[in-house]
């Protein structure tokens, strides 16, 4: 690489958040798209909207799995809780 010259990589590790979503907002308001010029700089910058689009789709799978997880374990309890008589009333 000559000397002065950034890879892609340290190019995009120096973008502002500001100019990482610039193309976003081009997109949005305009409805034009903005893709970089370097293949691997358009491949890089594809595979983080994808990483962002399923990021949010495995969160909310996440949280359905927690509440079932939950509600499982709730009802588990329950009904150890209602085979056996309290310690209370044991006393």
């Amino acid at each position: 690489m000559l000397k002065g010259r950034l890879t892609v990589k340290e190019a995009i590790c120096r973008m502002t958040p500001g100019a990482k979503k610039f193309p976003q907002q081009i997109q949005k308001e305009f409805g034009l798209t903005v893709a970089p010029k370097d293949p691997l700089l358009a491949l890089w910058v594809a595979q983080q909207e994808f990483q962002e689009e399923t990021a949010a789709g495995h969160q909310k799978l996440l949280n359905e799995f927690e509440a079932a997880l939950g509600r499982s374990q709730a009802m588990w309890a329950l009904r150890s809780c209602a085979g056996r008589p309290s310690i209370a009333y044991l006393l």
